[in-house]
């Protein structure tokens, strides 16, 4: 169900574009994966939306357990692979997430968190 999330997860980005609800209109969507020089190792990202110098790093999580705040940390670690000077995270939950999460997310304003019950 992953990759189906992910999919869906896809289609709410777009029609949050076509309703103007993103910071900026996305030129390309689509997963990312290549190699972190640094901790070399392989690294993948989702979905990226990206435009100029804006960019959404999404995560998509289809699991039981809530979603804790070391999914944010890692997408802002392999955000640091690139150079976009806008940026926003969206991490995207079947079943919701930690209060750590919540509230971390809440000191923030280019975090977003999104259950599957937002999204239908």
């Amino acid at each position: 169900m992953g990759r189906v999330f992910e999919e869906i997860c896809k289609q709410y980005i777009v029609e949050e574009a076509k309703l103007n609800r993103l910071s900026f209109f996305p030129g390309k969507i689509g997963k990312w994966w290549g190699n972190n020089p640094k901790k070399r190792r392989q690294e993948e990202i989702d979905i990226m939306v990206y435009h100029k110098d804006s960019v959404i790093y999404c995560e998509c999580k289809w699991t039981n357990s809530l979603v804790n705040i070391d999914v944010l940390n890692d997408l802002i670690e392999q955000s640091k692979l690139f150079t976009f000077s806008k940026v926003y995270y969206w991490i995207f939950s079947r079943t919701g997430f930690t209060n750590i999460l919540k509230t971390e997310a809440a000191k923030h304003n280019n975090v977003r968190l999104i259950t599957f019950s937002e999204m239908i």
